[in-house]
């Protein structure tokens, strides 16, 4: 949605890129997706926020999660986030 909304107002998409949160790597849906949109669509991150519960606590501590559990899976999988995003700006200024 938001490709076609940058295209439609005349935005560049450069710079703009995707993940998946909430992601259930059990489920074959949410693995075919990820991987279907990585195949089809530039810009798609491979790290992906994955369904746990401290993401969903993050509203109720109002906190991100390193903050309240930075030993947690899900506080990994936002470090590993940042770090392909860090990566990706790095690749792009050369």
């Amino acid at each position: 949605q938001l490709h076609t909304f940058l295209k439609e107002n005349n935005y560049r998409s450069v710079g703009v890129y995707t993940f998946f949160s909430f992601v259930d790597g059990r489920k074959k849906m949410h693995r075919e997706l990820a991987a279907w949109a990585r195949g089809n669509f530039g810009g798609v991150l491979q790290s992906a926020i994955p369904y746990l519960s401290h993401v969903e606590q993050m509203g109720i501590y109002r906190q991100p999660v390193p903050a309240f559990a930075p030993a947690s899976l899900a506080s990994k999988a936002y470090q590993d986030l940042w770090e392909e995003i860090c990566q990706e700006l790095l690749i792009k200024r050369k």
